[in-house]
């Protein structure tokens, strides 16, 4: 068998991922596990044994991950109180407080969960006392901490940053709010506190040359600090060029080479140059913190020296194997890490796919230049991720990587070499320094006018995954497994041979196909050397095809999205338009930045055609801000619908003024406004004109509550109506619905007994913070709705809430199962 370590070291992490994910991931892993047992069987290396040591290694693989997961079972409760020494390895500066990551962490008490980091948060007080006693607290000090467990929360929306799965990536189970520290041993690691002060002391240096965008862009790419452009990563990931903000393998190949060039110059062995080159980039990784993938390409190299001392040849893809391999070993959780997905697939892409390209077009006689073709195999083949996690992918993006990664070692190089010549002479090396900064500042230009242009992306849909799966196993087989088709035939054959009763016609026309298919694909080599050409010109173009057209929606979405103390619902229409109603918190900071726009990128969705505020209360608009703020390539508004008392209300003013800056119209709407889209009809139901004598009543008075109809479904939308409106729609003559959103977060004063016997809803929707201290939503409430045959779905207990329908039946899909 061919590179058999990778074949074992595949079954262990499909073992692992099925552990760690029990869904219909797993599910997705299972049956790649039967393809490769296929494979197995064409190719003539099944056998009893061979069977036995895939079951024990999947056995293995899920084993470890479950013991994993058993220890996070065993955490401390919230606000538990812990005492233990550690040592520090990082300090981070924030606003008001510090954050510390720390290792070596020995308890003090009965609390020892397992071998792990811990992160301390220091308040400002904390931070005064400690700095009253020390001047400053240098890495590798050993320090005694008393503090309260603080839980990471998990995400309860669609696309929001999951803090607790990114922890468990890092083996950090949990964190302490500082109470009590003493320093019990300063500077036990000052090698370590010499090359943090060193990576100081060179971006004091760039600070004297540059500043503004330029030096966040030089930051970034000599240093991994992308701090101060987070801003405008989305900006960068969208023309597919992070990977250059993130110091990488790639980074790591530079410097090898250049002390490479220099060692060879200066008369070392082979072998002396590889093992000093080696041991510098060992030291600038843990100079600029040691992320995942500077490690990935120190351990291939490590992999790649040990080959070379032991005369073996080096496998790229071997090595990458085992390096995913230890990681894994390391922390199971980590085949969460998206960082990992895309390594994988670009080395894959690299090592695996460009091969076979390079051949087929050296046979046609096609000259393309070869840096052109690594970029496109890259972004061909990473091209799912980038689709999954961002929501949409440029088609050109791959232009850019061709135009600005040629120039990439002149920045990394520039940017040290200013830095050297800067100690010597500053006003050199600002040339030096500023001599691509109208590069950098070009290139931002570049793309925001292109991603203005909408018809350049491809938006993910709520059917991709399905797609996204059916590309990779398409990939694999095409590039991997030549004789697939032949194995394909052979199965069906049999299965045809003993079911032919069961579908005959359907069958028969299977048979004929893989005739055919078995006739093209025959044994001989003159032939199977030519299949690449079938393969690129008929089965991807296909795939293309598939990915790239959406298919027309019969259903009508409705999401309920979990933000804290405040309300925000999305409507989705079958034409694909969307109206968003209210979006604000009273207890999450920038709902609409860090919970509702990467939930619009989770579904593939930069376009809101109407945004609808109920009411100017801060818990209901002050998201909106948010969206204002971001640039229209990012988020396209197209229109806001407000009540006429919205634009009077002081609160309501301000966000009119951010509203019209944006040159965004205006619907102003009341009782009896009709919007309609085909077969969805959004009938205003209140307020009503407002008459002198209701001038003195409050901003819930005066929600906007709509009516939203499609074919027999229906659904009302109240904002924070309270008893008093409620009994004047009453009073009109308001029909029963199916669904209902609960006004005013469940509050006592809303949703009477009156009210719910009015509208006889089969649905029950509640959007409330966990916890809040106004008691939302109320028990009285609550107990008002289980005389009803209804459904109740709250997001502090179900997070995000995803209704759909087809104007008959409905389907509830809760995010927190």
């Amino acid at each position: 068998m061919k590179r058999p370590l990778s074949f074992i070291i595949f079954l262990f992490i499909i073992g692992e991922a099925i552990s760690i994910y029990k869904n219909w991931t797993a599910l997705y892993f299972i049956v790649v596990i039967l393809l490769c047992l296929m494979i197995a069987i064409s190719l003539k290396f099944f056998r009893f044994r061979m069977g036995l040591v895939i079951a024990v290694l999947l056995f293995i693989g899920f084993f470890r991950a479950e013991s994993e997961k058993q220890k996070y079972l065993l955490l401390p409760k919230e606000k538990e109180r812990i005492m233990f020494t550690a040592h520090i390895e990082k300090i981070e500066e924030q606003d008001t407080r510090q954050t510390w990551s720390l290792h070596r962490v020995s308890f003090m008490d009965h609390h020892k969960p397992f071998s792990l980091n811990l992160l301390a948060y220091l308040d400002k007080e904390i931070l005064e006392k400690l700095h009253r006693e020390t001047f400053s607290v240098p890495l590798g000090t050993k320090v005694k901490i008393i503090g309260k467990i603080k839980h990471f929360p998990s995400a309860t929306n669609p696309g929001e940053f999951d803090i607790k799965k990114y922890y468990q990536t890092q083996r950090i189970p949990y964190a302490c709010e500082v109470e009590q520290i003493e320093l019990v041993n300063k500077s036990t690691f000052l090698y370590w506190e010499k090359l943090s002060q060193i990576k100081k002391s060179l971006v004091r240096q760039l600070e004297k040359m540059l500043s503004g965008e330029t030096l966040a862009w030089y930051k970034a790419v000599l240093f991994a600090d992308n701090q101060e452009i987070k801003e405008d990563t989305w900006l960068y990931q969208s023309a597919g060029l992070f990977h250059l903000l993130v110091v990488s393998g790639q980074h790591i190949s530079l410097l090898s080479s250049a002390f490479s060039a220099l060692f060879k110059k200066l008369g070392l062995s082979a072998k002396q140059n590889t093992l000093f080159s080696f041991l510098l980039i060992f030291h600038y990784g843990l100079m600029i913190g040691m992320g995942f993938s500077i490690r990935r390409a120190l351990i291939m190299t490590a992999i790649r020296i040990c080959a070379k001392y032991l005369h073996r040849s080096y496998d790229p893809i071997t090595a990458l194997s085992i390096t995913v391999a230890l990681f894994l070993l390391w922390n199971p959780f980590f085949i969460g890490n998206s960082g990992l997905h895309y390594t994988v697939a670009a080395l894959i892409a690299i090592y695996a796919v460009l091969p076979s390209w390079k051949e087929y077009f050296s046979r046609e006689k096609l000259s393309i230049p070869l840096n052109f073709f690594s970029i496109l195999v890259v972004q061909y083949v990473t091209y799912p991720l980038v689709l999954s996690d961002q929501g949409r992918f440029l088609l050109v993006s791959f232009l850019f990587n061709f135009c600005i990664l040629p120039f990439f070692p002149f920045i990394f190089v520039f940017g040290f070499l200013a830095i050297f010549i800067s100690y010597f002479s500053l006003m050199i090396g600002s040339v030096f320094a500023h001599s691509l900064s109208y590069f950098f500042l070009f290139c931002r230009s570049c793309i925001y006018f292109v991603i203005q242009y909408k018809e350049l992306f491809v938006y993910r849909t709520e059917e991709s995954n399905f797609y996204l799966i059916l590309y990779y196993l398409l990939l694999f087989y095409l590039y991997l497994v030549p004789n697939f088709f032949q194995l394909f035939y052979f199965i069906l054959k049999n299965i045809y041979s003993n079911f032919r009763k069961i579908n005959y016609r359907l069958l028969r026309f299977y048979q004929i196909f893989l005739i055919f298919i078995k006739n093209i694909l025959t044994t001989n080599k003159k032939r199977n050397k030519s299949l690449l050409k079938h393969y690129v010109f008929f089965f991807l173009p296909f795939a293309f095809i598939i990915l790239f057209s959406k298919l027309s929606s019969h259903t009508l979405s409705i999401y309920f999205l979990d933000v804290g103390q405040g309300d925000c619902s999305l409507i989705q229409t079958p034409t694909g338009k969307k109206y968003l109603i209210d979006l604000g918190s009273s207890n999450k900071k920038s709902v609409g930045k860090f919970i509702f726009l990467p939930f619009l990128e989770s579904k593939g969705i930069f376009r809101l055609d109407y945004v609808i505020l109920t009411h100017p209360d801060s818990d209901h608009i002050n998201g909106v801000k948010d969206l204002l703020d971001m640039p229209e390539s990012r988020i396209e508004i197209s229109h806001f619908i407000l009540s006429k008392q919205f634009i009077t209300d002081k609160e309501g003013e301000e966000l009119v003024y951010w509203i019209k800056k944006r040159n965004i119209p205006i619907i102003l709407m009341s009782q009896g406004d009709v919007l309609e889209d085909e077969e969805v009809k959004f009938s205003c139901l209140w307020p009503r004109i407002k008459e002198k004598s209701e001038l003195s009543k409050d901003n819930n008075y005066f929600s906007l509550v709509f009516r939203v109809e499609y074919k027999k479904f229906s659904a009302i939308f109240t904002g924070d109506l309270e008893e008093e409106g409620e009994k004047e729609l009453i009073q009109q003559g308001i029909f029963s619905c199916m669904l209902l959103k609960i006004g005013h977060h469940g509050s006592k004063s809303s949703t009477t007994q009156e009210w719910l016997e009015t509208l006889q809803p089969k649905i029950a929707i509640i959007s409330a913070g966990r916890n809040n201290p106004y008691g939302h939503p109320n028990p009285i409430i609550l107990e008002r709705l289980t005389q009803y045959p209804c459904i109740v779905k709250q997001t502090p207990v179900s997070g995000a809430i995803e209704l759909k329908t087809n104007g008959i039946k409905v389907a509830l899909k809760t995010f927190i199962q």
